[in-house]
């Protein structure tokens, strides 16, 4: 308007950049799967989480998980299932939420990937590159134990009694493993609250840090 153009053609250029900028996100939202580099990425968010509880922000109570210990919760699991969702985090450092969501059709066995939902950015997958020795154990997992659910659910990790798993139960699961393995302990948050030190974050500050 101070350069001498009238309010209405203002608008209408406001109008058009605000549809060119909404339609170029949503294309990079709904692009093609990535492939990233699944340990610089969870670097980076556990840089971001440590100074977050640097400056005085309360943290989620975890720890870092050790090599040594991993083993012993492996040597711990009751279930192949649970071998499996210990195998997955200690490799990926994937959330809670994300292996919880895990579908069938995200993993390829053949091309030794998953495809994850990123629990913090909406329509977004990335593709996680595993191990010859992990894939071994999922087609173990989904040939012989998953079986005896007798559940028809897309999901990989399928419960007694629901077809969908939901992040809080996998999480139970790992520290209950824990505890099982003798590695559990817990800390007193902030609030008062008491927090188990081995969580499925301990393994994204493994993969962190190694």
């Amino acid at each position: 308007v101070k350069d001498g153009y009238a309010k209405s053609t203002v608008k209408n250029m406001y109008f058009s950049l605000t549809v060119f900028v909404r339609s170029e996100f949503s294309a990079m939202a709904s692009s093609e799967v990535e492939s990233v580099d699944r340990a610089e990425v969870v670097k980076s968010e556990f840089r971001q989480s440590r100074d977050d509880e640097d400056n005085g922000r309360m943290g989620d109570g975890s720890r870092p998980i050790k090599e040594d210990e991993i083993e012993q919760m492996l040597n711990a699991s009751p279930t192949c299932r649970t071998e499996v969702m210990i195998s997955i985090l200690r490799e990926t450092g994937l959330r809670a939420k994300e292996l919880a969501e895990l579908e069938m059709e995200d993993i390829k066995l053949d091309e030794r990937t998953l495809t994850v939902n990123t629990a913090k950015r909406e329509n977004h997958r990335r593709t996680i590159s595993i191990s010859l020795a992990l894939c071994h154990k999922i087609r173990r997992y989904i040939e012989t134990d998953r079986p005896r659910y007798g559940r028809a659910s897309p999901y990989l990790f399928l419960t007694q009694k629901s077809d969908k798993p939901y992040p809080h139960n996998l999480a139970r699961t790992i520290r209950n493993t824990a505890e099982r393995a003798g590695i559990q302990s817990y800390n007193e948050m902030q609030n008062g609250s008491q927090r188990a030190t081995i969580t499925p974050h301990s393994f994204r500050k493994h993969v962190a840090i190694r």
